[in-house]
């Protein structure tokens, strides 16, 4: 599953498939007031609510798995937990 953030594209998803004016409206002011509806490029900032959840600032990369989908293994540690999967 992928999080993606409302932007325009969204909006005129919403509007072609039949979403009312004030529904679609609604949620480009929420959107916008949380900090998820990016102007332009979407730029992370040390407030954005969307950077809680990355792996940015440590610099590391990582792999889900290998059992369950909700496992963080750093790439220096891969070999050896697909080895003890």
């Amino acid at each position: 599953m992928g999080y993606f953030p409302v932007d325009a594209e969204t909006l005129r998803y919403m509007k072609a498939d039949g979403s009312p004016n004030e529904v679609i409206e609604r949620t480009e002011a929420y959107m916008r007031a949380q900090g998820y509806f990016p102007d332009g490029i979407l730029r992370l900032t040390p407030n954005s609510p969307i950077r809680s959840n990355s792996d940015l600032d440590s610099g590391g990369t990582s792999l889900a798995g290998p059992k369950t989908s909700q496992d963080r293994v750093p790439m220096s540690e891969l070999k050896e937990t697909f080895e003890k999967a």
